[in-house]
Order: C-alpha cells, then sequence, then structure tokens
C-alpha cells in the first residue's frame, strides 16, 4: 500500500514537536512494508519562485520539499503556516496524480499546506484521514484585525471542507476535540496518542554521563519555543520567591526563539537574577536527553499545549515532570502518579507547590512511569492503520 504523507513541516526544517512525529510516523509505516511519500512545507524560503525539492532518503521513503510563501519575518508564529503558490500547487497536484497513493494521511488544522494537498486528494478521488493537533490561538489572542481576517478567509475556503471531506478524523487527545471549529465534529473524532522511540531514548541514555552539581543545587529545565505561549515567564516569576525561601537553583531553557526572548531576558533583569536563568537555544536529540538526565524537574508551564512530548520523555528518562494543569498535559501526567499539575497562573500556589515539592523530596517518591508500550510508535501507527482501513 502507498501512504501519502502530508504534512506543515519535517526535520530538519521544523520548529517544534510535530516534525518528529511526522518522522516517525514516516519511518514507522516504511517499516512495516508500505511505500511511503512524503510532502511536506518547507517554510525558510527566501523568495516565492523556489522551486520543489524531491529526494529519496536512505530507506526508501520518498519526499517532496514544497516552499510556502516567505512569511512576514515580523510575524514568526507564521512559519509552517503559509501556503504554496498558484504555479507549485499545480506541480504538486501532479505530483500526487504522478505517484498514484491508495491513501492520504494529513496533519494540521490551520496550516495552509495540509488544507491545500486535501483540495488536490479530493479532485483526484484519493480518500484520506485528517489527524488534529490543535487550531491556531495566535488569531484570537493576538487581536490583530489581518490575522483575524485570514484566518476567517482559511476555515470559510479550506478548513471546513478539510473536515468535510475526511474520510475519519482522528486528534492526538481528548482536548484537541474540544476547540470550537471541531465542535460540528466531536462526536466522530478517534483518538490516537503521539507518542516517542523509547528505545532510542532509553539507549541514548545509557551513554550520557552526568555533570557534577554545585552543593545542593536544583535545575529545572523547560524544553520548548521561546514564545509567550510556552509560559517560561511563569517559572520565572516564582525565582525570586524560590530564593527568598532559600532554594538553590538553575533554570535552563533549551529552545529557538519565536521573538519572545527579548521580554524574557527583560523580565530575568528586572529581577536581578540573570546568573539563574540560562538559554541553551536549539537541542539535538543528545543534547536534549543530556539536558532531561542532568536537571531534577522538567517544567512544562505552556499555555496551550494538545499531547505534548516533553513530559512523555520526561517520564521515560525516569525524571520528574511538573506540569500546567491545562489542555492535554493532564492526560499525561497524573498528580503524584508520575509528576505533579501545578496552576502556573497563580505564583502563590505555583511557588507553593514547587516548594511543597522540594521539601518532601519527591525524588525519593516511585512513581509509576505507565505503561511504556503506549507511548511505542509501532503501537500507535498500527492503530492509524487500522482508521486508514489497511
Amino acid at each position: 500500500m502507498k501512504i501519502l504523507l502530508g504534512v506543515p513541516e519535517y526535520p530538519p526544517y521544523h520548529i517544534g514537536g510535530g516534525g518528529e512525529v511526522f518522522k516517525n510516523l514516516a519511518e514507522n509505516y516504511k517499516k512495516l512494508g508500505h511505500d511511503v511519500v512524503v510532502v511536506y512545507g518547507y517554510y525558510p524560503t527566501k523568495s516565492w519562485f523556489e522551486e520543489i525539492k524531491e529526494y529519496t532518503s536512505e530507506n526508501g521513503i520518498k519526499f517532496y520539499q514544497i516552499p510556502e510563501i516567505p512569511y512576514f519575518k515580523s510575524m514568526p508564529f507564521l512559519k509552517t503556516v503559509m501556503p504554496c503558490n498558484f504555479k507549485t500547487l499545480k506541480l504538486l497536484k501532479n505530483i500526487i496524480k504522478r505517484e498514484k497513493p491508495d491513501v492520504a494521511h494529513l496533519h494540521g488544522y490551520g496550516l495552509f499546506m495540509p488544507a491545500q494537498i486535501s483540495k488536490i486528494c479530493n479532485r483526484l478521488k484519493i480518500r484520506y484521514i485528517l489527524t488534529l493537533h490543535g487550531a491556531p490561538v495566535s488569531p484570537k489572542k493576538m487581536k490583530n484585525f489581518l490575522i483575524s481576517i485570514v484566518y476567517s478567509f482559511y476555515n470559510f475556503f479550506y478548513g471546513s471542507n478539510l473536515l468535510k471531506n475526511a474520510q475519519s478524523i482522528t486528534a492526538v487527545s481528548h482536548y484537541t476535540t474540544t476547540f470550537r471549529e471541531f465542535n460540528k465534529y466531536k462526536n466522530k473524532i478517534s483518538i490516537i496518542n503521539n507518542g516517542i522511540d523509547t528505545k532510542s531514548y532509553l539507549d541514548a541514555s545509557k551513554f550520557i554521563k552526568l555533570e557534577k552539581r554545585n552543593d545542593g543545587e536544583i535545575v529545572f529545565l523547560s524544553l520548548g519555543r521561546i514564545e509567550w505561549l510556552k509560559g517560561f515567564q511563569y517559572f520565572i516569576d516564582i525565582i525570586p520567591i524560590l530564593l527568598k525561601n532559600n532554594i538553590k537553583l538553575k533554570y535552563l531553557i533549551g529552545g529557538t526563539d519565536q521573538g519572545f526572548k527579548f521580554e524574557l531576558e527583560k523580565k530575568i533583569k528586572d529581577y536581578d537574577i540573570p546568573k539563574k536563568v540560562i538559554f541553551l537555544d536549539q537541542l539535538d536529540f543528545k543534547q536534549k536527553i543530556e539536558a532531561i538526565l542532568n536537571s531534577d524537574y522538567v517544567i512544562i508551564s505552556s499555555l496551550v499545549e494538545n499531547y505534548p512530548a516533553v513530559p512523555i520523555e520526561t517520564i521515560i528518562l525516569g525524571k520528574i515532570p511538573i506540569g500546567n494543569n491545562i489542555g492535554g498535559i493532564p492526560e499525561i501526567i497524573k498528580d503524584q502518579q508520575n509528576g505533579f499539575l501545578v496552576d502556573v497562573l497563580d505564583k502563590d500556589k505555583f511557588s507553593e507547590k514547587v516548594l511543597s515539592i522540594i521539601r518532601v523530596d519527591s525524588k525519593q517518591i516511585k512513581f509509576n512511569n505507565g505503561d511504556k508500550y503506549r507511548y511505542e510508535w509501532e503501537n500507535i501507527v498500527q492503530q492509524y492503520l487500522k482508521v486508514l482501513n489497511i
């Protein structure tokens, strides 16, 4: 069976956890004996006229890198969102027609690339399933008139058809189904969680050398794009409180800047804690595992998350996640079973909870890490194959 995987981004050109999700799906579809064609959006374009790039990986997966219209540099959150131009779209239609996939697996709502692919699939009578990873928050929160207009245009001309014409719809978490855009289909959406390659994580962890610690120092870590939705600012807000309670600490932040680092640095300067917060920038696979293993607690302070990888990675590696009790986070973190849930928006409650976690010496608690097979990609891909009727 030939599967077309239509996604808005793909490593190394990805800005979040989605890229790794798509990579694992493609490789596991291939591992299970299917022909795989990946069509992905390429956002680092420098002009409107870049050409489609075609290549094949060592394991036989065929790729088509589709250049998107360049995004506004002042709006980095538009990376992976923009459509391709009309000429490229016509070429893409010819590519899909030539490849003749039996079925397509599309990912993402609120992004033009998957929606453009769905229109081509409809014209060529190729059935597809759609996996939802949430809906854009920026148009609602930013109160930007232009962005709101564009998103309304997307919903009317692309989004509604993307949902309506899907053979089946899946979502990565129960929380994902609660977005108002999906209300009409809520009872028809099946849940298939994201996962991680647990064996790769555990194998790599064996070769990580732990760093020497200052006496009594506690290391907190956050991973993700540096933007206001990730909520790093809320942990920075409670650092002075922790310090007043004689907690020796260091807070590490790993991820690419999406235009919000300046705000965090200003807050750090105002609190006079420059030596307590360290930016690690983008981390590769080994560096990420090293950072997690060298931390005591991993803070997931996001204001919106559908089914994030970071708490799963933390749990699998035997470390303690502290997550904001919103979205899909509590579908992974069970309070005092495999981590802790907090309210990051309430500074007093947040700081009190973190202090209580430290004081009860939670590292000595024997956490229930859950069934690791639940997070294995082979298990997850088998669930998708059932939905695809393969």
